[in-house]
């Protein structure tokens, strides 16, 4: 979405607008399947938590739902970050396919890598801490590390991801130029 404003001079619509440029541009379009597929999936994590046999804690719990609004924030800026590219190249396919490609560590545990792996994808490019850490939190609530390393990581991320956009506006030039 945001290559095709860049090129087809939407982006110019969105600076006269009195909406902040970053939220109109990132979030101005809702999918309903993507509320669809939340649900189904807040029914599936509902139904086996309810089935699940051990212990869950209420500390646990609560920095579950934290953690993952975290890690969605993380996910978010890493999407806006991949798609910033588009504000120099013109397009943003291949930084959509690295974007997807790194998006696969979030499917899997950060404990499955080791050494510098683990430190790069829990760190620069957090991808395997957007879902892990939240899981890893709710199985053992006494991992007071997780919410720190993932509150350090959004705060970097965040700023990264404002840094970017704005050098990105800087750099946009008018599409009719």
């Amino acid at each position: 979405y945001l290559a095709h404003l860049v090129r087809g001079g939407g982006r110019d619509y969105l600076l006269v607008r009195p909406v902040p440029v970053f939220f109109f541009a990132t979030l101005r379009y809702f999918s309903v399947n993507s509320a669809i597929n939340a649900l189904i999936v807040a029914a599936i994590l509902g139904y086996t938590l309810a089935s699940y046999s051990g212990p869950i804690s209420f500390i646990g719990a609560v920095g579950y739902v934290v953690l993952m609004i975290f890690g969605y924030v993380v996910l978010y800026c890493l999407r806006v970050i991949g798609a910033c590219p588009v504000f120099w190249t013109g397009t943003s396919h291949g930084f959509d396919q690295v974007f997807h490609s790194l998006l696969q560590f979030s499917d899997r545990p950060h404990t499955l890598l080791i050494g510098w792996a683990r430190s790069v994808f829990t760190t620069i490019a957090p991808f395997s801490l957007i879902a892990s850490f939240p899981g890893t939190f709710l199985f053992d609530p006494t991992r007071y590390d997780i919410i720190l390393q993932l509150s350090v990581v959004t705060l970097y991320v965040v700023l990264l991801c404002r840094y970017v956009w704005r050098a990105g506006l800087a750099q946009y030039s008018s599409a009719s130029s």
